[in-house]
């Protein structure tokens, strides 16, 4: 039986479902790791990381880390003043 390795397809700037839909269809899983305030070039609820990177290597059934973006906080704009 062979083991098979495959690419992490590159998930970032998707929403979670269709990040979901795109590792599936690949045989991977994605877990949400975390949120980050999003950014003007990225809405909330996008994925803006993921670990391993696209073009990784790793196993089929591997799992990919993904962190989302969210609404920005008044918190999170406290730096910016």
């Amino acid at each position: 039986e062979t083991t098979q390795v495959k690419g992490a397809p590159n998930l970032e700037n998707m929403d979670l479902i269709n990040a979901m839909e795109v590792a599936s269809e690949l045989g991977f899983q994605v877990v949400v790791y975390g949120e980050e305030p999003s950014r003007p070039d990225i809405p909330p609820g996008r994925v803006v990381r993921q670990s391993p990177p696209s073009g990784t290597v790793i196993l089929q059934g591997g799992e990919i880390q993904v962190v989302l973006s969210r609404k920005a906080t008044t918190a999170d704009l406290m730096g910016y003043y």
